[in-house]
């Protein structure tokens, strides 16, 4: 008999084991898609909230289209820029 609910708390084991593995695949895929939203929403709406953005380009661009230097505002309306060199 004890061979039997052994074997019984085994497959419930396996089974809230493989249930959990579901459970944490989901949670990361809507983490990920949740990441992606709140991203999209924030480049769409920077004027909306304080957000950083960028103002601004200077100096040559290169083939992607990248420029040496870009200007960030930390908040639609405020005074402060701040100017970041590209590395390569």
């Amino acid at each position: 008999m004890s061979g039997h609910y052994t074997e019984h708390l085994e497959n419930a084991l396996a089974r809230e084991t493989m249930e959990k593995n579901k459970l944490e695949i989901q949670y990361n895929e809507l983490k990920e898609k949740h990441d992606r939203t709140q991203w999209l929403v924030n480049q769409i709406l920077f004027d909306k909230g304080a957000f950083p953005f960028i103002c601004g380009t200077m100096g040559e661009s290169d083939q992607n289209g990248m420029f040496d230097y870009f200007s960030i505002c930390p908040a639609f309306g405020s005074d402060a820029t701040y100017t970041y060199k590209k590395v390569t």
